[in-house]
């Protein structure tokens, strides 16, 4: 089984692909998602999903974006329903990136990506033989992420209705776009990552930075990992289980 030429990611098939997915994208996301809700947060949101679709934030002036639908949750049924299934008659536009999931997860065997509709309840997963994370909307959405590829991934969760929400990925690269990496920030990148509770190998997820996150160069010192960013280096230690357990960033 080899790898999608087209998708830049570091999957090893005989692992949970899933894991290596989230891993992979996860503190880029970080990154992406703080300076996101710093720009956005504050205002009202709109998405219009009929050809040219458009995802909009009431700045002044209005910043457009190009949505694609990843799928949607429901608090009554706890569940995860994927956008290709395309209940709602969405243009095909707005679903490439769900498509291709679905396709990562036929080449992988990825149940999780697979099926349609998924509950999201850890014992109702595990009895359907999905993967059984906590918060397993969150793990769909930052597979999506790695395998859309964007430089500045974020996602944007709308609420739709009785307890239903819409996920979204967002792309506009004039609009929102990540300044160059500095100390602080990749630090806090990590810190997110790690705080965020959905990490598996730690030094994939370092590695999976240096591969995506542009401006940003990984060595090794040792057992250590070394991230050269604009302002100085980020390094990396971890214990005897390989998981990150001190951040700290030299200036200059």
């Amino acid at each position: 089984m080899s790898m999608p030429e087209d998708l830049p990611l570091r999957i090893d098939p005989a692992g949970v692909v899933i894991e290596q997915l989230v891993d992979q994208v996860i503190a880029l996301s970080a990154e992406s998602q703080a300076r996101f809700a710093e720009t956005y947060a504050a205002h009202a949101w709109q998405a219009d999903l009929r050809e040219p679709a458009k995802f909009t934030f009431d700045t002044d002036p209005v910043t457009v974006f190009e949505p694609q639908f990843l799928g949607t949750t429901a608090d009554a049924s706890n569940s995860w329903l994927w956008g290709w299934e395309n209940v709602n008659g969405f243009p095909a536009s707005v679903l490439q990136c769900a498509e291709r999931v679905r396709g990562v997860g036929e080449h992988f065997e990825v149940p999780e990506l697979t099926t349609a509709i998924q509950p999201l309840d850890a014992e109702q997963r595990r009895a359907a033989g999905l993967n059984a994370a906590n918060a397993a909307q969150q793990t769909l959405v930052y597979a999506a992420m790695a395998i859309a590829g964007y430089p500045a991934p974020v996602f944007y969760r709308g609420p739709v209705g009785q307890g239903s929400y819409a996920w979204f990925l967002l792309d506009n690269p004039d609009a929102f776009s990540l300044p160059a990496p500095t100390t602080l920030a990749t630090a806090e990148a990590f810190t997110a990552a790690i705080d965020s509770g959905h990490l598996h190998d730690h030094r994939l997820v370092v590695q999976g930075y240096a591969d995506r996150r542009e401006g940003v160069d990984l060595s090794e010192d040792g057992p250590d990992a070394l991230l050269t960013v604009s302002d100085g280096v980020v390094r990396i230690m971890f214990d005897d289980q390989g998981r990150m357990s001190q951040i700290s960033g030299e200036v200059g």
